[in-house]
């Protein structure tokens, strides 16, 4: 798809323009937070009854950092149990502070809306990257879902 919230492609057309709502399931990618656009984007998927999923998709560069960031506190490596806690805890920050900003916006129509942190680096070169692949798993095993579904919906239709 073209870059949105251009001159070329504006929010307010972008989803028209670009027939969106032909599409089975969208996904939004952002780095830590959503924009106006993309909350545009899920409005419209929504009254079409499109899933809509949107997806954190560099959390794994959060959970580096905070990693780093305790490593140096503590002097130390931390153990498995402690990196664990780090990803657990990095996940649930990052998906409070978009719920919160939804909630913020008073953006309710949308707050049903899945929301994943993955960190895709692990799946490409999974021997150069620290970080696991987070909720990777899970969004591959819901859109899963999200197709049969769909193509339950189409097989009754014939």
């Amino acid at each position: 798809m073209p870059p949105g919230d251009t001159p070329r492609h504006p929010t307010e057309t972008y989803f028209q323009d670009n027939n969106l709502r032909a599409a089975n399931c969208l996904l939004l990618l952002s780095n830590d937070r959503f924009t106006e656009f993309d909350i545009s984007i899920c409005r419209q998927a929504v009254q079409y009854k499109i899933p809509v999923i949107m997806v954190i998709s560099k959390g794994g560069q959060m959970v580096d950092c905070e990693r780093k960031f305790k490593e140096m506190e503590l002097d130390r490596k931390l153990t498995v149990g402690e990196f664990q806690e780090i990803i657990r805890n990095t996940v649930k920050t990052l998906k409070n502070n978009v719920e919160r900003e939804l909630k913020l916006r008073n953006i309710s129509s949308i707050a049903h809306i899945p929301l994943f942190v993955i960190e895709a680096h692990s799946f490409r070169q999974p021997n150069s990257h620290d970080c696991p692949p987070l909720e990777t798993e899970q969004l591959l095993d819901y859109c899963m879902k999200i197709m049969a579904e769909n193509g339950n919906q189409y097989s009754k239709k014939t």
